[in-house]
């Protein structure tokens, strides 16, 4: 029995019947749109997209049955589909890199602990960074970070000291660790030239 080419016409039911050549049709036409939505939300990291472009057509694959073309047109399916596989791959590399950072923290805490002199010294070197990170930020967000992540005080607690509301300290706040975050960012890449 001859097969059936695949086209527009038919690619989508070739795809709910699981046809291969239905997912090649799938990348020849809809590939680029795929890996151009996920390079714009993944282009820090080049060595994840690929990966991410893999899982996206896995969820195409197997969630075929799902696309209702009454609701949308295809390329705005899979685009979404990307984007959303490209943020959950954005939120777990935060998760990494979070989990890392803590495990060198703790790390570090444990061969500090046995050296008080270094200890001071890394302190000291801890207190100028975080000093020169944080000039970055304007004076009244200074001293919520200072009060916030240096003294460990509450939310409520600076929001109380500094006569603001509580929910202004969390927005400052998270403004503040993006602009940090831009701040490392440039001066990763300005150190080693990425």
């Amino acid at each position: 029995m001859k097969k059936r080419g695949v086209s527009f016409d038919n690619y989508m039911n070739l795809l709910r019947e699981k046809d291969e050549r239905a997912l090649d049709f799938v990348i020849d036409e809809y590939g680029g749109l795929i890996m151009s939505v996920i390079r714009r939300l993944l282009g820090g990291f080049p060595e994840e997209q690929e990966e991410c472009f893999n899982d996206v057509l896995m969820k195409i694959w197997e969630h075929s049955e799902d696309y209702n073309e009454e609701l949308c047109e295809f390329r705005g399916w899979a685009a979404a589909i990307a984007r959303y596989q490209s943020i959950d791959r954005l939120r777990r590399i935060k998760r990494d890199n979070e989990r890392s950072v803590l495990q060198d923290i703790d790390e570090m805490s444990e061969s500090l602990s046995k050296d008080e002199e270094a200890f001071r010294r890394i302190e000291e070197t801890i207190d100028d960074e975080i000093g020169s990170m944080i000039e970055c930020l304007s004076p009244d967000d200074r001293e919520i970070f200072r009060r916030l992540y240096v003294e460990g005080e509450s939310a409520k607690e600076v929001g109380e000291k500094l006569d603001i509301s509580e929910s202004n300290v969390y927005s400052r706040a998270s403004r503040g660790r993006k602009k940090l975050r831009m701040f490392l960012k440039d001066r990763r890449e300005n150190e080693y030239g990425r």
